[in-house]
């Protein structure tokens, strides 16, 4: 941007910030400082060839995974959140990077990308929040090509391991009672089979976090091919169910 130091930290601190992006020079972004979320989430990235490849991240505030995927190597990278955040904006412009913003909501990918096919997409921090979690993992899938590669990172449900089953953390019965965000939270067996129902086959799942009452998973899933034995798929993601939301 032709500052100084000195002129890029006084931009950096007008604003408030979610990540803690480094910027070079020695320039941090004070972020919220959630490090043991977002280092092994990052480090998670680089188990996947980006070289040359189209990205979408999803839910991404300040940009930090999408800057990350671009640094990894990636052709186009596309960031989307409900809002274009002006820490994005700033980050991006002190970063010289070319990674793109578009205002979308997960529930209408294939609205707001209706002739586009993505090689990967990045979803971390973001499914936990949904009331419908598996409309959105349908979504991201129509959007993906064939054999794309998903990354997911969210919270689990620890206490029924082994079992299906998906708990919703509402009113007196919440999970995290600082964040009344938090609603939907599946067993790590639930989430396997959520993602299997929306076409997706999970190739990795590494659980890296225990709270008091939950976890953190990274995953990694590969679009899928529909069969004969996918009749939830058919029943409940018809295409004219999923265009009304």
């Amino acid at each position: 941007m032709g500052l100084s130091k000195e002129e890029l930290l006084e931009k950096v601190n007008q604003h408030t910030w979610y990540h803690n992006i480094d910027l070079g020079n020695g320039i941090i972004t004070p972020g919220r400082g959630w490090n043991r979320i977002w280092e092994p989430s990052a480090k998670f990235l680089e188990r996947v060839e980006f070289s040359g490849k189209t990205v979408l991240e999803i839910g991404t505030w300040d940009g930090y995974f999408s800057f990350k995927a671009e640094a990894l190597g990636a052709g186009k990278v596309t960031a989307t959140d409900i809002k274009l955040w002006e820490t994005f904006v700033l980050a991006r412009d002190i970063l010289n990077s070319k990674v793109e913003f578009k205002a979308a909501s997960i529930y209408s990918l294939d609205e707001s990308f209706p002739e586009t096919l993505f090689d990967v997409i990045i979803c971390y921090g973001i499914y936990y929040h949904l009331l419908f979690p598996n409309l959105a993992f349908t979504k991201m899938n129509r959007v993906l090509r064939p054999g794309g590669t998903l990354l997911l990172e969210g919270a689990y449900y620890p206490k029924y391991e082994g079992q299906s089953i998906l708990y919703f953390s509402y009113g007196e019965d919440r999970l995290v009672s600082n964040d009344p965000t938090f609603c939907t939270c599946p067993t790590l067996k639930c989430l396997r089979n959520m993602l299997h129902a929306s076409l997706f086959e999970v190739t990795e799942e590494n659980p890296y976090l225990r709270e008091k009452n939950t976890g953190r998973v990274l995953i990694m899933a590969r679009k899928r091919e529909k069969n004969e034995n996918d009749l939830l798929y058919e029943h409940t993601y018809p295409n004219n169910l999923l265009r009304k939301y």
